[in-house]
């Protein structure tokens, strides 16, 4: 599964998309916002960190659309409150941030069992997993095992992944920047 950087580079990638559309204020809190939509499902590693055993719920209903519905619809209102202009189209922001949580892990190896994600929690308890997975699994055993060397190859292998595509967006927020200055 990816790390906080890789979820959170695709949240400053969903962010960048909310630049696009034009809105300029108040931007530190929008881009804030759409990155802890990102990372918020491995909330449910803190679950288990306090129930003894980090991995414990790991992957299970944070890791859902009905949890990536939710937790965007919450941080909307959160955001409206900020920001009395923000509409339905940030909603659909913070989701897309919170979907790219679930995408990058459906895209990662998983080599503990059960291997994947639960993307249709309550209904099924299924997990999901891609067949074309690209992340390099992280070793996540415990607190402990997240700050070794090994995992620093897995971190360089999101930033190779995930760093052209905020690149790009960046280069494209650029540009819709450069037309609307233009007479």
């Amino acid at each position: 599964m990816p790390s906080p950087v890789g979820h959170g580079l695709l949240g400053l990638v969903c962010s960048s998309f909310w630049f696009r559309r034009g809105r300029d204020k108040p931007w530190c809190w929008a881009m804030f916002l759409l990155v802890f939509a990102a990372c918020l499902p491995d909330i449910d590693l803190l679950w288990g960190l306090l129930a003894g055993g980090l991995n414990l719920y790991h992957r299970m209903g944070t890791h859902s659309f009905t949890f990536a519905f939710i937790s965007s619809g919450l941080l909307w209102i959160v955001w409206k409150r900020i920001d009395e202009a923000v509409d339905l189209r940030e909603w659909l922001f913070l989701l897309l941030a919170a979907g790219s949580h679930l995408l990058a892990d459906w895209l990662s190896i998983d080599p503990a069992p059960p291997h994947g994600i639960m993307l249709f929690w309550p209904l099924s308890e299924s997990y999901y997993i891609s067949s074309s997975a690209i992340f390099p699994p992280l070793s996540k055993d415990s607190v402990a095992d997240i700050f070794q060397w090994k995992n620093v190859r897995p971190v360089i292998m999101e930033g190779v992944y995930l760093l052209p595509l905020l690149a790009r967006s960046a280069v494209g927020l650029l540009r819709a920047e450069k037309g609307a200055r233009s007479p």
